[in-house]
């Protein structure tokens, strides 16, 4: 993440993150269900809303189509997950 993604093009990036989620979901043995057609990668200017429950939700919801999550500030300054999150194009916000 470090190297790659500052000077990957937004589509690498995106295929890039795609491909990680994916990978984590399958360490945990986690199906994915998709119900619906999901926006096309040629789709922009799009606002999903949901009310996410855990951590999963985001690589499930990532593997599908390459959002950009908003989080409150904290995050970022949590080990490990912090980094991740930035580097997946995370929006912080102070709340």
């Amino acid at each position: 993440a470090t190297f790659i993604m500052p000077s990957a093009s937004p589509l690498r990036r995106d295929r890039i993150i795609q491909a990680w989620c994916q990978h984590v979901l399958n360490l945990l043995n986690v199906e994915q269900r998709i119900l619906g057609n999901p926006p096309n990668w040629e789709t922009k200017r799009v606002m999903f809303v949901a009310n996410h429950i855990s951590w999963m939700d985001i690589h499930a919801m990532n593997c599908v189509r390459t959002i950009r999550f908003i989080g409150k500030s904290e995050i970022k300054s949590w080990p490990v997950f912090g980094w991740f999150a930035e580097k997946a194009n995370t929006l912080f916000i102070e709340r």
